[in-house]
């Protein structure tokens, strides 16, 4: 019922993208909140997403206040949407790695989440960015975090030993209230970079026996 609307926005908004007189400072926001709405409602739209990569790119090469919120949330949504888009999402590297020590934990698990996502957008500079910004920081991170880092580290087959190290020391204490679907991540991350944490592994063993028994 909602898609002949969400067509009639789209239709009058993109010509409003496409002008360069619309640039302005709080525009990165905008454009993160339009485009995490078309994530949220599926609403795979090449031509209003390809108006709000090029938007985005244009406000952030002129010096409009790229945020780790807006920049994360961009990452996000063309991810959940599978847009593929190297220029976006390089862009979105480009503008992230210098503030990187500004982004909140939710905002690093998403980022490094989206680009794994979207598989052949590995970009190893942001990785190293997100890691050292998040080894900082894992006490911040509650296990599903921890697990989404893993897991996307994992599937661009990015082998960091002081962030894995990190992820073991930080999953270990919260570890009694892990769900199983964080837990078997985290393994899966492990088994796939070939990481072998055997205090971390056999908590993982203790805790699923005793789920199960």
């Amino acid at each position: 019922m909602a898609e002949p609307l969400l067509h009639a926005i789209s239709a009058a908004a993109i010509p409003s993208l496409a002008s360069k007189e619309q640039v302005h400072p709080a525009m990165p926001r905008e454009l993160s909140a339009f485009a995490w709405s078309c994530a949220a409602l599926v609403f795979h739209h090449i031509p209003l997403l390809d108006a709000i990569s090029s938007s985005a790119r244009t406000s952030w090469s002129t010096g409009s206040d790229a945020r780790p919120q807006a920049l994360a949330n961009t990452a996000w949504s063309v991810a959940r949407l599978q847009y593929q888009n190297h220029p976006l999402m390089k862009a979105i590297s480009s503008s992230s790695r210098p503030i990187m020590s500004e982004f909140p934990a939710q905002e690093l698990a998403n980022t490094s989440w989206a680009f794994a996502k979207l598989r052949g957008q590995a970009d190893e500079p942001l990785l190293s960015a997100i890691s050292s910004s998040a080894r900082r920081r894992l006490g911040e991170f509650d296990v599903r975090l921890i697990s989404n880092m893993a897991w996307a580290f994992a599937t661009l087959l990015m082998l960091d030993f002081p962030m894995l190290e990190a992820i073991s020391a930080a999953a270990m204490p919260p570890l009694a209230h892990a769900k199983t679907q964080h837990c078997a991540n985290i393994v899966w991350a492990y088994a796939t970079l070939l990481f072998n944490d055997i205090p971390l592994l056999q908590a993982f063993s203790s805790q699923s026996r005793a789920k199960i028994f």
